[in-house]
Order: structure tokens, then sequence, then C-alpha cells
């Protein structure tokens, strides 16, 4: 009933496509939308600067990218999102602080149902000012993605190692 998502009465109709998309078949899949977000929630609680760090956008002139830092006394955090449905390579983005970016969670990982491409465990800043910031990264952002990168603390560097695959959350 209501494709398993209540037992009450829903704020809006049930798509129709209710049999092949709803909770029991996203619980049932690793690569769903629902993994995403717990993966997503997960690091919203492990990293204080999601909710407590000021915004600062990066690229307002570029339609196809959204990038922004957040950023806190104890940490930083940038966010690049390819809107587009082609691969930018070789995006360059203004970055905060000196060091290696670590990535710590791309919408295109293959446990998201995504290219699963391999990518580098982290990204060196380089010193070239850009986006209002004193460094920037250069970057190849896969289609309609979003990458989130944990930027170092001072004198902290990320490992320059490819990523390793990321552990799903168990289900509830």
């Amino acid at each position: 009933e209501n494709a398993g998502f209540t037992t009450g009465k829903p704020w809006m109709p049930v798509n129709p496509n209710y049999t092949e998309i709803n909770a029991e078949a996203a619980l049932a899949d690793p690569n769903s939308t629902f993994y995403y977000y717990q993966k997503l929630i997960a690091l919203r609680k492990s990293l204080d600067v999601f909710r407590d760090g000021s915004f600062t956008l990066l690229c307002p002139e570029d339609e196809k990218i959204f990038a922004y830092t957040r950023d806190t006394e104890k940490g930083h955090l940038l966010v690049v999102c390819n809107f587009s449905a082609v691969a930018q390579e070789g995006y360059a983005v203004g970055a905060p602080v000196k060091g290696r970016y670590r990535e710590v969670l791309c919408s295109d990982a293959a446990e998201f149902g995504g290219a699963g491409g391999k990518r580098p465990a982290s990204v060196a800043a380089k010193e070239k000012p850009l986006h209002k910031q004193p460094y920037s990264l250069t970057l190849d952002l896969p289609p309609l993605s979003a990458l989130y990168y944990a930027v170092p603390k001072a004198g902290e560097d990320a490992p320059e190692e490819e990523s390793a695959p990321v552990k799903k959350p168990a289900a509830r």
C-alpha cells in the first residue's frame, strides 16, 4: 500500500510506477538512492562543518558547476557538483587552504550505481588563487556528479594513494 512509504494517507498520489520504485526495492538494492543518502547523513554527523560552517559560493558564473566551501575554525569542506551530462576534465576550482584534499564521497562511485571510475584519494592544492580563494585544485568531474572533499587542517595532509571502495552503511 502506498508503495511502502506510509500506512497513512499520502499528501500526494502514489506514482503509477510504484511496483518498480518503492521502499522495499530501495532497501534491496545496495546501489539505491536510499544508501547514498544514508552515507550523506553519516558524513553530516561525522563532520561538524556540514551543519556549523559558513557557506562560500565559489563559481557563481558557471551554469554547469555548483561549487562551495563550508568553513569553521576547526575544518573545511569543499563540495563540487557537475550538473552537466558531460564530464568536466581538468576543472579548476578555488580552495581555501593549502594541502591535500581528501575525497570523502563521490556520487559517481559504483556503490551508488555510478560509473565508478578510478579516482585519486586526494588532490593537492596549488598556490594559484581562484574564485577569491588563495589556492586552487584541478579536478576531473564525472557527469551529473557531486564530490565532497575534506579539507586538511593546518599541518595535516591527506593520502596520495588511490581511493579505496567506501563501505555502505548496514541496512536497518
